[in-house]
């Protein structure tokens, strides 16, 4: 059974700036009237390692935003167009408590293992998909 990363735009995939160039903090839906942004870089990179290295069985990739599912598709066109990812509405009902998901706003009600934007590396997120893999087996 195939396990998905859920991986969210708005402060998790994309940082929005202010006008002198730094990070806004707190939540930002939709740039919350920002107009620069910066990819998050670190959690980029770890994403890309992750789709080409991990141990376990090939990974779904997703990418979901509270702003729909064109809004996510964008996000993750432009910021990871060569891995192969669909799109979605976010939806906490979707996760399995076999799948992985990365967003600055955890939902206690959600079935899946939670990722800080800044704590999703390829070691700590191969190892969680191997314990979920394991226990749900």
């Amino acid at each position: 059974m195939t396990q998905t990363i859920y991986l969210d735009c708005d402060d998790t995939l994309v940082r929005w700036l202010d006008e002198d160039g730094q990070p806004l903090d707190g939540q930002n839906p939709y740039g919350g009237g920002a107009q620069r942004w910066i990819g998050n870089y670190r959690l980029l990179y770890e994403i890309e390692r992750l789709a080409l290295v991990s141990t376990m069985e090939p990974l779904r990739w997703v990418v979901w935003s509270g702003g729909g599912k064109e809004y996510a598709y964008d996000w993750g066109q432009r910021l990871l167009p060569h891995i192969d990812h669909m799109a979605i509405a976010k939806d906490f009902t979707r996760p399995t408590e076999r799948d992985i998901y990365v967003d600055d706003q955890p939902v206690d009600a959600v079935a899946a293992r939670h990722f800080w934007p800044l704590a999703f590396t390829v070691g700590s997120a191969d190892y969680a998909l191997y314990r979920l893999r394991k226990a749900s087996a």
